[in-house]
């Protein structure tokens, strides 16, 4: 199945005669990634439409961590920006791979936090009082007779 894909695209690479259009072999590189099909299956994004994420597919995507490898990928790529020549002639970068890229850093920024400022001064800590049992003296007291044996 992505080889059909593969050749679809490619053919449509072909047939287009702009300049700023991606290589075939560009558009098979990104197609051939070991991630796409997971990435598109946990975001519901079809590569091959050629046409900007909608808002819930971005949410996906940034969900995904299939598709941050992709997107990781893709820039690991060192590609310049250019058209998909297919379906709204999207550009690779500006409205797929750093569009998707943006949208994740800005979900993932995190809420302000207020904090009680703590006191500067410690404040007294009261130790418990701990009672002393009263020794108990024992007095011993002899009779005549038990002086006798001692």
């Amino acid at each position: 199945m992505k080889l059909l894909l593969v050749g679809a695209v490619a053919t449509a690479v072909v047939q287009s005669s702009s300049a700023a259009s991606c290589a075939t072999s560009t558009i098979s590189r990104l197609l051939a990634d070991q991630y796409i099909d997971e990435c598109s299956s946990d975001s519901g994004y079809v590569f091959t439409t050629g046409v900007k994420p909608k808002s819930d597919e971005v949410a996906g995507m940034c969900a995904s961590d299939a598709c941050q490898s992709l997107l990781d990928d893709v820039v690991a790529m060192n590609l310049a920006d250019c058209t998909l020549p297919i379906g709204d002639n999207i550009y690779l970068f500006a409205d797929l791979v750093d569009y998707v890229s943006g949208h994740c850093e800005e979900d993932n920024t995190p809420a302000p936090t207020t904090s009680t400022p703590q006191p500067t001064t410690p404040s007294p800590t009261s130790v418990p009082a701990t009672a002393t049992p009263a020794p108990t003296v024992a007095i011993a007291s002899c009779t005549a007779a038990q002086h006798l044996w001692i």
